[in-house]
Parts: structure tokens; C-alpha cells; sequence
């Protein structure tokens, strides 16, 4: 293992990928400048056949391109299906383990950040920190939250999803997107279907609200889940009791 900032695992896989097949391309916006440093070199060691900017147009960057971290990307880069890699742009500079070697993450498979038994927590890309520090936080009142991180959302780990609620009767979902038609609404409607005689309380989902995002960073941060809503979500479900 060696430790990486988020950034450079993401800039050692594309460089990685792009040496080991030569079919591989980078259309984006801003990626010949680096901006964030996740295409830093790569216009110098590739060239700009393989390296080009694109107008700030998503539509024309899908049509254009195919497309955490770097295991899911190179996981991403070698499928011949399209891909969507979100990258969390709060993330850049933040240090985790990364495997040595070529390592590549399966799509669909959920990971266990932390085991618990007495309520599931889905946490869904960034929202991952959150809550763990928010598991660690309620850990000290005697709740014992297990983290899952999805890594990928399609396909969905619903196996492993159900097989945590079933153990522990609870679920929270965690995602930054809005409430409404989210990935945490959908994971909340499998359990339901999948779970629904396990679940000791109901689903309960930490997400933004149905509002426009706010541009101010003061308020963007009023409406976007954290720790202490996290905390909070979680009590409620604890205080409900088991049929």
C-alpha cells in the first residue's frame, strides 16, 4: 500500500490506462490546463490526439467521450460499456491507502467501511467521511453503526445492501444529491421490496433538500448533509421500537 492524495491516484490511473492501451482518450474540460491536477502531464507524455478540451457542454462531452479511486477507474477505463466517474472536486487533496501494482475495483461490489449492529448506514461517495465520523461520534453513546459504501451505483450492490439491514433492522442513506428521485430514494425502495420484514424502524435518507443549490459556500454548507444530521437521523430511528 502507499499513501496518495485522491488527485494523484486518479492522475496515476488515467497515465496508467493510457500506457496500457493506446486507444484510450481524454476529452474534458480544462484537461490540457490540469486545473485540479487530475490530467497534470498528460498533454506532455500523450500528445493532443489523445489529450483535447472541450466546450462547457455536458451533452457534447457524453456524445464525444466514454468515460474510488483509482481502482474503480481503471476499472472504468477497461470496460467496453460507457462509464460515469464522479469525481468529488472537495476531495483533491485528501490522503488514503491505495494498492500497489495494477489493482482494479469490481463494479457492484459494496464495500464495509465499518462493521455495527444496530443500524446500517449507506453512504454514497464523499458522504462516506461523514459517516464515519458520524459512526465514531454515536459510538460513544453506545450505537454501533455499520458504514457501506456502494462505490458504484449501477450496477447496485443490493445483495450486500439487504444482507447489512437484515442483520441490523435499521437503514440510513446518505447522499448529497437532492431527496427527491436520488440514489438514496432508490436504495431506500430496495430495502423496502427486499427487506421489509427485517426492518425494526423506517428507512430514513440524509440528503440535501428540494431547493436550488446555493453558490455562497457559507450556505451551500446549511443544506448539505454533515456529521451532526447524520447523528441526528440516526437517534431518531434508535428510539423506535422493534415490532
Amino acid at each position: 500500500m502507499t499513501r496518495r492524495r485522491y488527485i494523484h491516484a486518479i492522475n496515476d490511473a488515467l497515465a496508467e490506462e493510457m500506457e496500457r492501451d493506446p486507444k484510450v482518450i481524454v476529452f474534458g474540460e480544462d484537461v490540457e490546463l490540469a486545473i485540479f491536477g487530475d490530467t497534470r502531464g498528460l498533454l506532455d507524455r500523450f500528445g493532443r490526439d489523445r489529450i483535447r478540451n472541450t466546450p462547457i457542454c455536458e451533452a457534447t462531452l457524453t456524445g464525444m467521450a466514454v468515460g474510488a479511486a483509482k481502482g474503480l477507474l481503471k476499472q472504468a477505463i477497461r470496460g467496453d460499456d460507457p462509464s460515469f466517474f464522479l469525481e468529488a472536486s472537495g476531495r483533491g487533496a485528501e490522503m488514503g491507502e491505495v494498492p500497489d501494482g495494477d489493482h482494479t475495483v469490481p463494479f457492484g461490489e459494496a464495500a464495509v467501511r465499518r462493521e455495527g449492529r444496530d443500524v446500517t448506514m449507506v453512504a454514497i461517495g464523499p458522504m462516506v467521511k461523514h459517516a464515519l465520523r458520524a459512526a465514531e461520534e454515536l459510538a460513544e453513546q453506545g450505537i454501533d453503526v455499520e458504514v457501506v459504501d456502494p462505490r458504484t451505483l449501477v450496477p447496485l450492490d443490493e445483495a450486500g445492501i439487504v444482507e447489512s439491514v437484515t442483520r441490523t433492522g435499521r437503514l440510513i442513506v446518505v447522499d448529497e444529491a437532492r431527496d427527491r428521485c436520488s440514489a438514496a430514494s432508490h436504495i431506500a425502495a430496495v430495502v423496502a421490496d427486499k427487506a421489509f420484514h427485517a426492518l425494526k424502524a423506517p428507512v430514513k435518507r440524509v440528503c440535501v433538500p428540494d431547493v436550488a443549490m446555493p453558490y455562497a459556500p457559507n450556505a451551500e454548507s446549511r443544506v448539505l448533509p454533515n456529521p451532526d444530521k447524520i447523528s441526528d437521523v440516526v437517534r431518531s430511528v434508535m428510539t423506535v421500537s422493534a415490532r
